[in-house]
């Protein structure tokens, strides 16, 4: 991992970097003297233990906000190279992995720089910026409803990434960013969709990137569990015909998603399941010849199963659908 900030000396190789950290460090500094076996705990640490604890304290409750403005100092200079740049950024990411210092992020002024990071014309900047979003957002209601703020106008940039940036690693990150930003947010959910989310989507699962593919598939089975509510706009999309023209292209390990995603959307929606047994996409037929393709391989046990429950739910005796 990135190593600690500038000017850091060997004797503070142990200062925790979270509140997690320093709570870990009060407790073994805390904790009874295990070689005095039998004896009576000692009522009070060492000296030395109390003022090592005490300076950890000090410096994590003034340093990450320190150390946070310091970075975007830099990123926001035309002093400083790409390398100097990049450093910060990771610096960055690191440090608001921990909730309260992404939350400490905002309040120091770091979102006002977001949009010209992804803006930028290095595309280590670009998918870093992406990745630091991502690290921020995650699990923390508080940031996601920051990052919508429409002056910033975040999904519209990071949807334009995932689109059509020259970059690989820079789509990739952004698609990450924008999972992290709408699987359990409603309103981000809604703007991603008003901005055309879902096409965007679906050009991801068509570039030809595997693990662009395969992350694009897994983010659309999680919204589709996560928010059944789309399945109406994903129908009138055409995303069941996007899919199974997708399954149809030549196989590889990314259709697993594809065929998860596509049970996703049929499973108690009627009309998904209609589109499904038009004839002209000759589904049943591929779903088939399929399945006799890959059962001989573990590795594809999983497509195996739902392409079983495609065919028993759009073409079974009864339409029975399936939870998952």
């Amino acid at each position: 991992m990135a190593s600690s900030g500038e000017g850091g000396s060997g004797d503070r190789r142990d200062q925790p970097r979270s509140m997690q950290g320093l709570l870990n460090l009060a407790i073994e500094a805390g904790a009874p003297n295990q070689q005095t076996s039998g004896a009576a705990p000692t009522d009070a640490m060492s000296q030395e233990r109390r003022t090592f604890l005490n300076e950890a304290l000090s410096q994590f409750t003034v340093d990450f906000a320190k150390q946070m403005t310091e970075y975007l100092q830099i990123l926001a200079s035309d002093e400083h190279d790409l390398e100097v740049k990049i450093h910060s950024l990771d610096q960055l990411t690191e440090i608001t992995e921990d909730i309260n210092n992404a939350q400490d992020f905002h309040k120091v002024g770091g979102y006002t720089l977001l949009p010209s990071l992804l803006q930028h014309n290095e595309a280590d900047i670009r998918w870093r910026s992406a990745d630091l979003i991502a690290s921020l957002v995650q699990n923390n209601p508080y940031c996601q409803k920051e990052a919508l703020n429409t002056d910033l106008d975040l999904v519209t940039l990071l949807l334009r990434i995932l689109d059509g940036d020259d970059n690989n690693q820079a789509r990739i990150k952004a698609l990450y960013a924008l999972s992290c930003l709408c699987r359990e947010n409603e309103e981000a959910l809604d703007i991603f969709s008003q901005k055309d989310g879902f096409s965007t989507l679906v050009r991801a699962m068509q570039s030809g990137i595997q693990r662009l593919q395969t992350k694009a598939g897994f983010l659309l089975s999680s919204l589709l569990i996560s928010h059944p509510k789309v399945k109406d706009t994903l129908c009138n999309i055409g995303m069941v015909d996007q899919l199974i023209g997708l399954l149809q292209s030549e196989h590889n390990s990314s259709h697993e998603y594809l065929m998860g995603a596509l049970l996703g959307l049929i499973s108690h929606h009627d009309k998904a399941i209609e589109q499904c047994q038009r004839e002209p996409l000759n589904f049943k037929e591929f779903l088939i010849l399929r399945i006799d393709e890959i059962k001989p391989f573990e590795e594809f046990q999983e497509e195996k199963d739902y392409a079983e429950q495609l065919l028993k739910i759009c073409f079974g005796k009864q339409n029975a659908t399936v939870d998952r």
